[in-house]
């Protein structure tokens, strides 16, 4: 709750920076101008009075403005009320600690700012006592209801006791209340991956399609051993593997094309070059035909892995059946040309490769698509089967 709090302090100040502090006040942002006017005034000897005065206004207004949302929320008598009234006390704590290095803070003018501090330590005291007395009641009548199979009340109760002992870090009853908490949340699960594909399935992929395809959580705790505490069983089956044949496909591709080559001069009737009214000789541009072959060579080939998950309630004993489809393709094409390389076309030309490679085998094929079914099996078990 703490860190929440000061987060959003911290993105309305960083908001607020662009403004002048005059406009901060005015528009309720005392924190912000407490800041700005402060960093104004740090490590400056001649302190400009609009700095000095919007930092004892900004700091008077917001003292005012925590108070009575204090006095407010105590008039409530709502017990979870006390974890934003602690809040507050420290927000001001906070406040005050950063004005304290600046004191006296008297302006070129010779204006001193005048501040009243709150003495907070006791507040903060009793307001801890209050909290804390609070969660650890909550905590224990959640814990209740863990007891009795709710696992998120059993959660729950183990957020408000880990919120207790930041306070009270030594109690051994809330100690040993928060680890029967911890216990009574927790979701075991025993996971099996049977590989009925006939192909062989190294160690380090089989534990990587555990640690990576299941949804991860604080709150469950896998196994692959049969244990008579599991809640659920995961059975990941891969069925079949599906591979298609090697093809290759050749193909070849006339190009010609009419292109420039040089110039000719142009003769008169007598065989002589024929001259402009300047002296120059007349040309004309003089076109070539050229020829070339494009080799096409297309290589494919595709791996196709199904399965499926079966996840089943060891309680209800009811299960969910979720399919599963990984596939691999490996699709390459190589093209070379022989003749004028003049005739090719712009695509020709963007599509030149030489290497025709060797095709995958189907063990690596298999291990390709094993290794992109970890995201799918993940995407199929919500952390909602189980939590």
């Amino acid at each position: 709750m703490k860190t929440k709090h000061l987060l959003i302090a911290m993105i309305t100040i960083l908001m607020a920076s662009c403004q002048s502090v005059e406009k901060m006040i005015d528009t309720g942002n005392y924190d912000s101008a407490v800041v700005k006017s402060a960093k104004k005034l740090k490590g400056k000897k001649k302190l400009k009075t609009k700095y000095v005065t919007a930092l004892e206004e900004a700091f008077v207004k917001a003292t005012e403005r925590d108070i009575a949302l204090v006095k407010r929320l105590a008039a409530s008598e709502r017990s979870e009320d006390w974890g934003s009234i602690l809040d507050l006390y420290h927000q001001i704590d906070r406040r005050q600690t950063g004005i304290v290095p600046l004191l006296p803070i008297v302006s070129k003018d010779g204006y001193e700012a005048s501040f009243q501090f709150v003495k907070v330590a006791k507040l903060i005291t009793a307001a801890e006592d209050k909290f804390t007395e609070f969660l650890k009641l909550e905590a224990v009548a959640l814990l209740d209801d863990g007891r009795k199979g709710d696992r998120r009340a059993a959660r729950s109760a183990h957020e408000r006791f880990e919120q207790y002992l930041v306070y009270e870090p030594t109690d051994p009853d809330v100690r040993r209340m928060r680890n029967e908490a911890l216990a009574l949340g927790m979701v075991h699960v025993r996971v099996n991956v049977v590989n009925y594909t006939g192909q062989l399935m190294p160690r380090q992929m089989h534990s990587e399609l555990i640690s990576q395809g299941l949804p991860q959580s604080s709150w469950i705790a896998y196994t692959q051993k049969l244990s008579p505490s599991a809640d659920f069983e995961i059975r990941i089956l891969l069925d079949r593997i599906e591979v298609s044949p090697e093809q290759v496909r050749e193909t070849v591709q006339q190009r010609v094309a009419k292109i420039e080559d040089g110039v000719d001069v142009v003769l008169n009737a007598s065989g002589k070059p024929l001259k402009d009214s300047l002296g120059n000789e007349i040309t004309v541009a003089r076109y070539v035909q050229v020829q070339a072959e494009v080799l096409t060579v297309e290589q494919f080939k595709s791996t196709l892995l199904v399965g499926e998950i079966v996840c089943r309630n060891l309680v209800s004993n009811q299960s969910e059946y979720l399919p599963i489809r990984s596939e691999v393709v490996f699709d390459h094409t190589a093209s070379a040309y022989r003749g004028d390389e003049r005739a090719l076309r712009s695509i020709d030309t963007k599509a030149l490769r030489y290497d025709v490679l060797p095709f995958p085998d189907d063990q690596a094929m298999f291990a390709d698509a094993l290794s992109r079914i970890s995201p799918i099996i993940r995407g199929k078990i919500t952390e909602s089967v189980f939590l």
